[in-house]
């Protein structure tokens, strides 16, 4: 008897589009929310924190950008966002978020000296060390050969390591540990990283799908069942559930051809 294979029920684009709620990568036009930042810890200051830290126009322009970003002018959002580092160069969160901007544009060279300016400028945040995680990560699925994909993913790990020394409770941290693991498929290794990004942070549903998938490479019919339905319990309303259906009764059948 011929069984199909069951599906994977998180693809990469999980990976790609984690630090902020952009659309596609690669372009220069399409909404990023830049002030939603979901990799990012305490230590990043608000908007009224800036207004005393950095210059009035510097303030101005970054809020500027925050604008352009949202509507959808990427090119515009990286040109004021590079006018309120001339003014301030000191700004933190102009240089993390011009790196999450050029990321988004395949700008990988230019995004990874942002995210490292932005690392030196505050070495208590996480947040870009988290985003280069995410950068390496991303790079890896364009790599010319396994070798250079796997030195890529080795060094997502060392800016994650890094990042989670910080914030040992950052769920981004962990989720995307949990992605490097499961991209070299040391499947052990990543499911204690998932946990921790669930227990970490709210809405972290890809966070379960990718744990799911993890238990169905290993083949745990009955832990995929157990994140599956706890996602499904928790998410009523997303769009990608008659997908995730689908994997489970998969799973479920699975799990009853085993037997008692």
């Amino acid at each position: 008897m011929t069984h199909k294979r069951t599906r994977l029920i998180i693809s990469f684009s999980f990976v790609t589009a984690i630090m902020t709620t952009g659309l596609a990568h690669g372009q220069s036009e399409g909404p990023v929310y830049l002030e939603t930042r979901p990799g990012e810890d305490p230590f990043l200051i608000d908007v009224t924190e800036m207004a005393q830290r950095y210059p009035k126009e510097a303030v101005r322009e970054y809020q500027k950008a925050l604008d352009e970003a949202r509507k959808g002018r990427r090119a515009a959002a990286v040109a004021t966002l590079e006018k309120a580092i001339s003014l301030a160069p000191e700004f933190f969160s102009a240089h993390n978020s011009l790196g999450v901007l050029y990321q988004k544009m395949e700008r990988y060279r230019d995004a990874e000296r942002e995210y490292n300016e932005a690392h030196k400028l505050n070495l208590r945040s996480a947040a870009p060390l988290v985003n280069l995680g995410s950068l390496h990560i991303e790079e890896s699925r364009g790599a010319s050969d396994s070798l250079a994909s796997r030195r890529m993913l080795n060094d997502a790990l060392r800016s994650l390591n890094a990042a989670l020394e910080i914030q040992p409770s950052s769920p981004f941290g962990h989720y995307l540990t949990g992605i490097v693991y499961y991209l070299t498929e040391f499947y052990e290794e990543a499911i204690p990283h998932f946990e921790r990004a669930l227990d970490s942070g709210a809405g972290m549903g890809f966070a379960r799908l990718a744990l799911a998938n993890v238990y169905i490479r290993m083949q745990e019919w009955e832990n995929v069942l157990i994140q599956l339905d706890a996602y499904l319990e928790e998410y009523r309303f997303a769009s990608n559930r008659p997908w995730v259906k689908e994997t489970r009764a998969d799973a479920a059948q699975k799990l009853k051809e085993l037997g008692p």
